[in-house]
């Protein structure tokens, strides 16, 4: 494990939301295309430079570069500041205000950065929404890619000021040359692609680093906040209620194994919920559970 910083200039950090503080944030395309736009006007009024990035229904996860903690901190506030006033603007509701929690955790080597990377862009995939490289919501499909782009796209000094600030919803300066396409800034403009590439050198590097699944580490500092926790005991009557649909019985012990793994699947993806959760719950070891999901 290296233990120097993975650049001298500023500082890696990991920020990210807390599942559990609400059920969605966001709840259609418009929400995520609006959460989009934002990350890309808290960049350009941070100057700080995005690695990956992912918005899944109930939280959030960035690794950027900025100059020094306290800009990532302001920066972190400025965007759960921003969704807030979004959120009650558009629904009314004040359960998604800006007292949204978050946590900003540095980053103090390579291997760390590099799994970190893994770690946000996977996410749609572990929660079994779609494939990473082809999810709208995340920087996934950015590296090591054909160089593809989005269809109609144009540049924002082709839009008229009002057009692209009521498409932004900031008076936020872009840049003439950023590309945007059906509403949305691309995030081709301001996540650093070629330095996530040089991180991993090869297409082969990246590809190993994404399938050994080393995300313990980060599991640890993002702490409970990766998953909305139910208790064991609520966890069981999920458990049987979705043994009853999906098996014509609510008893777990008359499940062969097979149909535990498609079970533990199933509450994984619908509740998020914990490998070692999962093992007690549908009484499957826990290294074999682990080797499946």
């Amino acid at each position: 494990m290296e233990t120097t910083n993975p650049k001298s200039s500023g500082g890696f950090f990991h920020i990210c939301s807390d599942g559990n503080y609400a059920s969605s944030l966001y709840l259609d395309d418009d929400d995520y295309k609006a959460a989009m736009n934002r990350l890309a006007c808290c960049v350009l009024k941070y100057d700080v430079v995005i690695y990956a990035f992912s918005f899944m229904g109930n939280h959030f996860h960035f690794a950027l570069r900025a100059p020094d903690e306290d800009t990532a901190i302001r920066f972190a506030n400025e965007f759960k500041q921003r969704q807030g006033m979004y959120q009650h603007a558009k629904y009314g509701s004040n359960v998604h205000d800006s007292h949204l929690p978050i946590k900003v955790i540095p980053v103090k080597t390579s291997d760390y950065l590099k799994a970190l990377i893994c770690y946000i862009i996977k996410n749609p995939t572990k929660a079994r929404i779609g494939m990473f490289y082809n999810y709208r919501w995340g920087s996934g499909g950015l590296y090591f890619s054909d160089g593809k782009r989005a269809a109609n796209v144009s540049k924002a000094g082709d839009l008229t000021v009002r057009q692209l600030s009521g498409m932004i919803n900031s008076r936020q300066k872009i840049p003439a040359e950023w590309l945007v396409s059906d509403g949305v800034i691309l995030p081709d403009n301001y996540v650093a692609v070629t330095e996530v590439e040089t991180l991993f050198k090869t297409v082969r590097s990246f590809m190993y680093h994404l399938s050994s699944g080393n995300d313990d580490e980060l599991e640890k500092d993002y702490g409970e906040w990766n998953a909305i926790r139910l208790a064991d005991s609520e966890m069981r009557k999920a458990r049987n209620d979705a043994a009853l649909r999906l098996f014509g019985t609510a008893s777990i012990r008359d499940l062969p194994g097979p149909s535990r793994l498609k079970l533990a699947r199933f509450l994984r993806q619908k509740y998020l919920c914990p490998v070692k959760q999962l093992s007690r719950v549908v009484l499957l070891p826990f290294d074999v559970l682990k080797a499946q999901l």
